[in-house]
């Protein structure tokens, strides 16, 4: 009996950490009023900016009216990955992000839609 319960604590733990990935389909990367400011379009957020021209550089997320979280990036990381989105766009490729909640880290992949899930 006792090692069904350790067993169900470690299965447990395993879904705890497999919640603070959310992966985020990049559906549409819009431009904003600002030249180095853009809107990416997610079917789990419902707003995701990325801003590389404000003081504070990097991707915000918002969720019921609400700013929820930021990745910070430098100039030059922020620059290339607005690149990359607008270029992946031009040739409609997909792209993934994958959201670590726990760590606040950002992965990018090239998963379609039904994969980015």
């Amino acid at each position: 009996m006792k090692s069904i319960l350790i067993l169900v604590g470690i299965l447990g733990a395993f879904a705890v950490k497999a919640e603070s990935v959310v992966n985020l389909p990049v559906l549409a990367y819009l431009p904003t009023q600002f030249e180095l400011m853009h809107e990416i379009k997610t079917n789990q957020y419902e707003k995701v900016v990325l801003d590389c021209q404000g003081y504070v550089m990097g991707m915000y997320f918002y969720q019921h009216g609400k700013y929820e979280r930021q990745i910070v990036m430098t100039e030059k990381s922020c620059l290339e990955f607005d690149k990359f989105l607008v270029d992946t766009q031009e040739q409609h490729q997909p792209v993934c992000l994958e959201l670590d909640r726990d760590t606040n880290s950002l992965n990018v992949t090239d998963k379609d839609q039904d994969e980015c899930k």
